[in-house]
Order: C-alpha cells, then structure tokens, then sequence
C-alpha cells in the first residue's frame, strides 16, 4: 500500500509540473499572440488597433493606433492648405481688388498700404493712416501734421485750409495770409487797416510812397513780410527798390494790421 501511494504521489507531481509547464507555454503563446495581434494593430487603422485589445500588449498597438491618429495629424498637412493663405499674399500682386485688399493690391493684409485717394475700410489700410468718411484715404483726417500740411490736417494739399493755425505759405490759410507762420483768421490784414495802426510811419516824405508801394505788392500777391518781403521775394528791396527803411515802415503797418485781426 505505502508502494502504491509513493506512485499514485509521484505521478501527481509530474502531472502537475507538466500541466504547469503546459500552462506556462500557453502563457507564452498567448503572449505571443498578444504581441502579434499588437504588430497587426500597428499595421491597421485604429479600429483594428482597438480590436487588439485581446491582448494587454495589444495595447501597445492601441498606442501606435495613437500614431495613426498623428498620421491624421498628416491631414494637418492640410495645414499646407493654410498655403492658401499664401494664395491670399499672393493677391497682393495681382492687379486686381481681391481678398482682404481695400483697393487694388494694397490694404488689409497687404504689407503695401494704400495711397491718398485710394479706397480704405479702416486707418489701418492707408499709407498715412487715415480714412475718411468717404471711405477714402486721406492724411488729411489722421489727426496729426503730416505731408505738406501747414498744420494738424490743415492747408498744403488739404481741401481743409487753415484758420489761425501754422502756416508755411499763404496757400495753406483759409484767409491767404499767412503771417509770421500764422494763418490770419480772415482777409488780409491790409484790406481794412484799423484806424489804430499808423500807415507807413516814416521820417522822410519822399519814402512814403515807396513804403505804399510795399503795402499795395503785400496785398495785391496775397502775402506778408514773411513770405515774399524777403530782399529776393516778390515784395522785397531787391525788386521794389527804395532802400530797407520804406520796408520796415511797410512791415509795421502790415504787423499791426495783421495783430487786430
């Protein structure tokens, strides 16, 4: 008896081992399978990624599906249509009014903004950053002296003239008198001479009529001691002649007259 249990033990402990070693193998196999169902992952779309989660190591194919989804990240190559974008640029040289252009080939994403006179949505699209109401470019309204401007968006080639603001010229002054770089804020000073400023104060007699012939060239051209009494202006010594003490007596008949404005 003790015989026969002895064997019946033994055998148990090599059925044992050998089914462990069986178990075993199939744990290896079956890892086997796993990994090989992870390697079909890799190669297939997502969904079969996902489908080879029979396998925990399969999930490693679930990540590389992750790749695959990167692999839609190359439909953002898509992005290359983004190149589009760079159709839009592209437009900026084309002749033609397209895109985000306010005006031919100029404005919006233009890096060439557009010219005076040129059609604008907003300041942003005009050289000197300023669009009128007239949907029109303009440095003319942008609010700052710019151009050939006397002053703030007044005179030079603004249709708005200048009224007691700076001036360079006569032209840039609503009255057409610009004195000491100042617009006179209505008609020459010499056209209505008040009766508090004394008309050519001279010492001698005989300069009188020269210094009225200094006043009647300041008004006649529209202009000052400033702007064309100069010794080569149109009004100055150099072309009326008479010497510089009938000018002076002019320039401060002028002064005056331009001061009661």
């Amino acid at each position: 008896m003790r015989r026969i249990g002895l064997l019946t033990a033994v055998a148990c402990l090599f059925l044992a081992c050998a089914s462990g070693n069986e178990l075993s193998g199939s744990d290896k196999n079956a890892g086997g399978v796993g990994s090989g169902t992870g390697g079909a992952g890799t190669g297939s779309t997502a969904s079969t990624g996902s489908t080879a989660s029979t396998g925990s190591t399969a999930s490693t194919g679930s990540v590389s599906s992750t790749g695959s989804t990167s692999s839609t990240g190359g439909t953002t190559s898509t992005g290359s249509v983004s190149g589009t974008g760079g159709v839009t640029l592209g437009d900026c040289t084309d002749k033609k009014t397209n895109g985000t252009e306010s005006d031919v080939d100029c404005g919006g994403s233009c890096a060439l903004k557009c010219a005076d006179g040129k059609t604008c949505n907003s300041a942003a699209d005009c050289e000197f950053n300023g669009c009128g109401a007239d949907k029109k470019c303009s440095g003319c309204v942008n609010g700052v002296k710019d151009g050939s401007e006397g002053d703030v968006d007044c005179g030079g080639t603004c249709p708005l003239k200048c009224i007691g603001e700076v001036c360079s010229a006569p032209a840039d002054c609503a009255s057409r008198n610009c004195d000491a770089n100042k617009c006179a804020k209505s008609l020459h000073p010499l056209a209505n001479i008040p009766a508090t400023c004394e008309v050519c104060k001279v010492g001698n007699a005989s300069d009188k009529p020269i210094c009225q012939k200094f006043l009647d060239c300041y008004l006649t051209n529209n202009c000052g001691p400033s702007d064309c009494g100069g010794n080569d202006g149109t009004c100055g010594v150099n072309k009326l002649g008479g010497g510089s003490a009938p000018q002076t007596a002019a320039n401060a008949t002028y002064d005056c007259a331009a001061k009661a404005m």
